[in-house]
């Protein structure tokens, strides 16, 4: 996450989202160990399957380089 923050940052970004299934826990505890936060859900269909998503954001990618 450290490489693709930094990557994201060279190229001009401050900011960055992704979105992950409701229900993967542990994807969440650790994007938020990052310094995400949830600022969206939104149910996804996937493979005729509607799925609950979460939209984690860094509104300052920054952050994640600085964590050891």
């Amino acid at each position: 996450m450290r490489a693709a923050a930094c990557q994201l940052i060279e190229l001009g970004h401050v900011s960055a989202y992704l979105w992950v299934f409701e229900n993967n826990t542990g994807a969440i505890r650790f994007y938020k160990r990052l310094g995400a936060a949830i600022v969206n859900r939104k149910t996804k269909t996937f493979f005729g399957h509607d799925v609950p998503n979460v939209r984690m954001e860094w509104n300052d990618l920054s952050a994640i380089g600085e964590r050891p």
